[in-house]
């Protein structure tokens, strides 16, 4: 990944984007390329909020370069019930598939105040997510429709 990094940082990129950076070297060339100045958006797979703020929670125990994020984007996409024929499951309206459309809830989290330090000193990733809902985030637990 270093390698590949270095090569793509020669031609002088403004945007950078890896797909998934959770093995924790992945997410190490990421922050360096974002320390030369590069915008850097990455992906890592997780299921919610709780194992993200976990999974950076890891990552600053282990020294990693957190300082380099400026936040975190989290979603979830569901599929929407047909008004017309749910629970049935089916009609002409949406297709005889019961759903009609997609709904996405995201979650952003800034990094900004005492976001950093938080993370560096909690226990565990409750104490974080506690800090967030104190701040009035909602998270990924609210229901799609």
């Amino acid at each position: 990944m270093e390698a590949f990094v270095a090569a793509v940082l020669d031609h002088d990129p403004d945007i950078l984007v890896f797909e998934d950076v959770t093995d924790s070297q992945h997410f190490a060339a990421a922050a360096r390329a974002a320390m030369r100045g590069k915008l850097v958006l990455c992906g890592v797979s997780c299921r919610d909020t709780g194992e993200i703020i976990e999974y950076l929670m890891g990552l600053q125990r282990n020294g990693s370069l957190l300082s380099q994020l400026r936040g975190v984007i989290s979603f979830r996409a569901g599929v929407s019930p047909c008004p017309d024929c749910s629970p049935g499951g089916g009609c002409s309206a949406c297709g005889h598939t019961g759903f009609i459309g997609r709904k996405y809830l995201v979650d952003v989290i800034p990094f900004a105040g005492d976001l950093i330090d938080v993370l560096s000193s909690a226990g565990e990733a409750g104490e974080v997510l506690k800090y967030l809902e104190d701040k009035g985030y909602g998270f990924l637990r609210k229901p799609l429709y």
